[in-house]
């Protein structure tokens, strides 16, 4: 090729190119404002890479990908894999509901990506003709969240789901390739070596991550709740690039937490592992919050609240409360009327939850909401 190409490529790209800064792309990174994250080569490459190895779709796949371009899911994820090894991608400008599925049907799109509120807001949509004659076999994405799950694949006829977890930024990504209801990926114990990533105790007032008597973070039994952290290694799997502010970078870093001397990646999330090795989120660590000495995560009562008004926004807060108890939980909701809405979440509430839900609810147009690109609340 050097003979028969007047330009040849300098040696150190050749052998270093993986190295090389790909992009930048901005995230909050869980907290704070936006912040350019470092994308490499290398990790171009392995989003592509695992996402093929997992997904196991062939290089004739056609992906429908409604989401923004200039984040991860709809920028990075499917298109590195397409670059690797072939496919085509339907783009869309901006997602619509009642275009999803015509536009599916159209393009015989056999791979569909979602992400935040996108489920919900196709499942609160009339029965149409198109989503009985799309070829969707596989949905992958982020956010579904479990309470609509089983109606939504079965409404669509979805044979297969990928929930994945994961930030831009991060080494700690997770994937449920087998259909787990609710779980956000699964970490079998025998991949420790291989993937150093796991759930760590953190104090439920202050958030931060507990160490034992000899420094060292203390990892979460089965059932019990905490930060997700990866083990930070110079390899284009597990290392953190971060972002272009250094300062930024070193508050997602934490010291001495597998073993000392090590360095690692703090997500930001609180999760939960079941017996099976299953992974499920339960909240960003700042907005689960205390009450009568318990833990509550908003996340579990959004879903509560959602699934009692049939799939409505919603979302969930904690806020101070200037009465003797510290503090209380306000539920923003869409609503058509608000008795109907408390004598609803009275009657469900009353069967999943305990003492702790003492709401004060306030009415909010659907409107104001604010949700963001990706759907997101």
């Amino acid at each position: 090729m050097k003979h028969q190409h007047p330009f040849s490529f300098p040696s150190y790209y050749l052998y270093n190119y993986h190295t090389n800064k790909l992009i930048y792309i901005y995230t909050s990174g869980t907290t704070g404002r936006n912040k350019a994250a470092i994308i490499r080569h290398s990790k171009c490459l392995v989003f592509g890479a695992i996402t093929q190895y997992f997904s196991r779709l062939g290089d004739s796949e056609v992906i429908y990908n409604p989401l923004p371009m200039y984040h991860s899911a709809g920028g990075l994820i499917f298109v590195s894999m397409i670059f690797i090894f072939g496919g085509s991608m339907i783009i869309r400008k901006k997602f619509s509901t009642s275009n999803y599925w015509k536009e599916a049907a159209k393009h015989k799109a056999t791979v569909g990506q979602y992400i935040g509120e996108i489920c919900r807001y196709l499942l609160n949509q009339p029965v149409r003709e198109a989503e009985q004659q799309h070829c969707i076999k596989l949905m992958f994405g982020n956010g579904l969240r479990s309470h609509i799950w089983k109606e939504f694949q079965e409404r669509f006829r979805i044979k297969n789901i990928i929930e994945f977890y994961g930030a831009t930024e991060g080494n700690a990504n997770l994937l449920n390739i087998f259909g787990k209801v609710g779980a956000v990926g699964f970490l079998p114990r025998v991949c420790d070596r291989l993937y150093p990533v796991s759930l760590f105790k953190v104090d439920p007032d202050s958030r931060e991550v507990l160490r034992n008597e000899k420094g060292l973070c203390i990892r979460c039994k089965t059932g019990e709740p905490g930060e997700l952290i990866g083990k930070i290694i110079n390899n284009p799997i597990n290392c953190f690039d971060g972002y272009v502010n250094r300062n930024e970078t070193n508050k997602k870093i934490i010291r001495n937490c597998f073993e000392k001397g090590d360095m690692a990646f703090l997500s930001g999330d609180i999760l939960v592992m079941d017996e099976e090795g299953y992974i499920f989120f339960v909240d960003r660590a700042g907005d689960t919050f205390r009450w009568h000495g318990e833990n509550v995560s908003t996340y579990e009562v959004e879903n509560i609240v959602s699934t009692a008004l049939g799939h409505v926004s919603c979302m969930v807060y904690g806020v101070e409360v200037q009465i003797e108890l510290p503090q209380d939980e306000a539920s923003r909701y869409t609503s058509q009327s608000t008795v109907n809405f408390l004598e609803k979440i009275q009657q469900e509430m009353g069967i999943k939850t305990t003492h702790f839900i003492e709401i004060p609810a306030e009415s909010l147009d659907e409107s104001s909401m604010d949700f963001g690109a990706f759907g997101l609340l």
